[in-house]
């Protein structure tokens, strides 16, 4: 493409695999937070966190024992299984985010990345305030491996947004299959029937894009990066991810599927924000 002066229509391929390494590395960031946690307060049944993996579409079934398997050390710090394997991970998801992006919007990211260099692991221990320092979502306490990706992730859809090959019934998407299509604008209809709701506040801007035979949809809700909604549509699996910084809001959306047989994971506390 590049030889033929088209390098562009590459862009939005390049886009689906940076938004997959995103969903990857923070899975990995609430396994270790998950895992410190549990090992601080431990749960039985341990959380699995197996539904964000397989959504993240991460293979690895033994990440599913991580969180059981974490200890306390006598206040010197987690033994986490898997570790230095989950940090390595981290680095080269954030990464392959990046790939995406123009070089001069690049190069920050990656003097960023640089500076916050990934915690050692010594005798098999990882302090608890490395994977705070890392974890972090509040810009007061310093920059983060967290709000480096929160960044790059803005930065990833407003290029997505920027080089969208079409606009459907308000949606920017990429590439989409007819069936897809269909997914999209029935999720529009009913984002369109409800926005004038918000009364003029800014937020709902959505995009979409197909990879793999898996659809994407984010709608950026509001204008902050702890409020966002996530679809993953595999087949006839659906993924949804809900982010807010108010509990009350976030049941209170759950109650509307009540009729519906969804399986929700546990609300986490992530830095500023819930999920669900």
């Amino acid at each position: 493409m590049a030889e033929i002066g088209e390098a562009e229509l590459l862009v939005p391929a390049r886009i689906a695999r940076s938004l997959a390494a995103n969903d990857e590395v923070k899975y990995y960031l609430a396994l270790l937070q998950t895992a410190r946690s549990n090992a601080d307060h431990p749960r039985v049944p341990a959380p699995d966190l197996k539904g964000e993996r397989l959504a993240s579409q991460v293979s690895d079934e033994f990440l599913d024992d991580v969180v059981a398997g974490a200890q306390k050390d006598r206040g010197r710090g987690y033994r986490i299984p898997h570790a230095p394997q989950v940090l390595r991970r981290i680095k080269a998801a954030i990464e392959s985010m990046l790939d995406c992006l123009p070089q001069d919007e690049k190069r920050p990211f990656a003097e960023r990345l640089k500076r916050l260099s990934l915690p050692s692991i010594e005798h098999g221990l990882i302090a608890g305030e490395h994977i705070d320092s890392m974890t972090s979502g509040t810009r007061g306490a310093g920059d983060s491996l967290h709000l480096l990706v929160m960044d790059a992730h803005r930065a990833i859809n407003r290029l997505q947004a920027a080089t969208a090959l079409e606009v459907l019934d308000g949606a920017h998407v990429h590439g989409l299959s007819t069936s897809s299509r269909r997914l999209v604008a029935a999720f529009m209809e009913g984002l369109n029937a409800t926005a004038p709701l918000k009364f003029g506040h800014p937020g709902l801007g959505t995009t979409a894009i197909e990879h793999a035979g898996r659809l994407l949809i984010e709608n950026d809700i509001g204008t902050t990066d702890a409020h966002v909604l996530v679809m993953r549509v595999d087949d006839l699996r659906v993924t949804l991810t809900y982010s807010d910084v108010h509990r009350q809001r976030l049941a209170f959306f759950k109650s509307l599927f009540s009729s519906f047989n969804v399986a929700w994971e546990d609300a986490e506390r992530t830095s500023d924000k819930f999920e669900s």
